[in-house]
């Protein structure tokens, strides 16, 4: 069921310069939005929709398609708004999405239109990059 919309918000932080009192996600989770929550939704639903398992099969090529696109939808969404907080690793994700030669800088994307779907044109190359976030291994 769909959420009725309760407030508008508008939060503009220039890059690199967020103030982790109060937190980005915390602040922005009392108007309905969570961004790790909503991380965590598009990590499920790559584990659940299983693409590697699909790419296997030609005759799944219009799904693999879907799920791949939404993924990297997701990604574009969360790299707009994890921008202020890790400049670094977003402009990183932007550039392997294909979204600067589609949609300009990183920095000049606004929170307030994150939430338009489809904005990653279809077809956009997305490249490998070396892993953004390294697994940790800790001592056994």
């Amino acid at each position: 069921m769909a959420k009725e919309v309760e407030a508008l918000v508008k939060l503009q932080i220039k890059g690199g310069a967020a103030n982790p009192s109060p937190p980005v996600g915390p602040a922005l989770g009392a108007k309905g939005v969570n961004i790790m929550d909503f991380c965590k939704q598009v990590n499920g639903y790559v584990t659940i929709k299983e693409p590697w398992i699909l790419a296997k099969d030609p005759a799944n090529q219009a799904q693999l398609e879907e799920i791949l696109y939404n993924t990297a939808e997701s990604l574009r969404a969360l790299a707009v708004l994890l921008h202020p907080v890790m400049p670094q690793t977003c402009e990183i994700l932007w550039q392997s999405l294909g979204a600067q030669a589609a949609l300009g800088d990183l920095s000049a994307q606004k929170i307030s239109d994150v939430a338009t779907w489809g904005q990653l044109p279809a077809g956009a190359t997305v490249t490998k990059t070396p892993v953004l976030f390294p697994r940790l291994e800790t001592p056994a």
